[in-house]
């Protein structure tokens, strides 16, 4: 399935005179790559699951600071808000995932065919709760970014992200039973990019698979010592109406196949997928 999707780079479209855009996904800063200094952003997404009645919102903070066009250092810290959710007494944020990472891009480029390719290390911190619970103390994301602008307005983009868990127990258990934890991880995204207006208006069409292995930790838990699956759309348009300010909507399905690779639940995995509403302010 690599091999594919790289082979897709080379014969997909026509080179264009410009020059390869930095790659964004979900909850990246959209922010002039020409500044140094001071970086940062706020998002905030009302959100709604598929099938259910009740609202709220997941927020993204980060600030961070650019050495130079190539290089910037950040901390991100996405976290939930309470709506109307009857399950829950309080509308006090919750913290979900934080990480600090960095931002290469061009690391590698081939200007003839427009290819480019950027890294990015997370090292992500226990800051959620519930993942804290079950075991966890971190776990590292190596993101390589290899895109390619195949017109004025259109890039396709490729990432391969291998994760390491770090948990201090093989697995745990709350009320919906046992379960074991992750080990390792991998996951592949395809990624068509269109851009209007000169960058303006943004949209990504992501594809993603993700193959995680899991720990030993119990005979009876359904993924002990096994490989599940995961494959889910996230498409995403942003309309930056001033540089530091941008409204837009965002999909995310649920798994589209079963954790064991064996069969296809498009139903399934779209009617329980999250929309949401964005608003983006940047520095």
């Amino acid at each position: 399935m690599r091999a594919l999707f790289l082979i897709a780079f080379f014969v997909l479209g026509t080179p264009a005179a410009a020059e390869t855009r930095s790659n964004k996904l979900t909850a990246q800063a959209k922010q002039p790559a020409d500044t140094s200094g001071l970086i940062g952003f706020l998002q905030v997404r009302p959100s709604q699951d598929g099938g259910k009645d009740f609202f709220y919102t997941f927020n993204i903070a980060e600030l961070g600071y650019r050495v130079n066009p190539n290089l910037s250092f950040s901390y991100q810290q996405q976290f939930f808000t309470n709506i109307n959710d009857p399950s829950k007494t309080s509308l006090a944020p919750s913290l979900y995932d934080g990480f600090v990472r960095a931002q290469a891009n061009g690391i590698w480029s081939v200007p003839k065919y427009y290819l480019r390719l950027d890294y990015e290390p997370r090292v992500y911190l226990p800051t959620d709760p519930e993942k804290q619970a079950h075991g966890m103390f971190g776990l590292t994301r190596q993101y390589l970014k290899l895109g390619r602008k195949l017109g004025e307005n259109f890039a396709m983009n490729f990432w391969e992200v291998p994760i390491l868990h770090g948990y201090t127990s093989n697995g745990y258990a709350d009320a919906t039973g046992s379960h074991a934890n992750p080990v390792f991880e991998n996951r592949f995204f395809l990624m068509p990019e269109i851009m209007f207006l000169k960058g303006k208006i943004d949209i990504t069409l992501p594809l993603i698979w993700g193959a995680t292995r899991y720990r030993a930790f119990s005979e009876e838990v359904e993924n002990d010592n096994a490989w599940g699956h995961k494959l889910w759309v996230n498409p995403e348009i942003v309309f930056m109406i001033t540089p530091n300010f941008g409204l837009g909507l965002a999909y995310e399905s649920q798994n589209l196949m079963s954790a064991d690779f064996s069969e296809f639940k498009f139903s399934e995995g779209f009617s329980t997928g999250t929309s949401s509403l964005i608003l983006h302010i940047g520095l």
